[in-house]
């Protein structure tokens, strides 16, 4: 991932308030829900999950993810 789509990931994140910034990333069940509407800022991301978007982010950073 380059450092500009990881930090495109982290905007999609700070926009649905899922915080990275400790060394575990939080998952919910409402992040299972997928970026669908295709007027969103965050086109690229069209049937993606947050929390797949999340796990992106955990992997590239190297956190661990839990579920809440």
């Amino acid at each position: 991932m380059t450092e500009q789509e990881l930090n495109r990931c982290k905007e999609v994140l700070d926009y649905f308030h899922v915080d990275y910034s400790g060394d575990v990333i939080f998952l919910t069940d409402g992040g299972n829900s997928c970026i669908m509407n295709p007027k969103t800022q965050f086109q690229e991301f069209l049937g993606y999950s947050i929390n797949s978007i999340a796990r992106a982010v955990a992997k590239e950073l190297g956190k661990k993810i839990k579920w809440t």
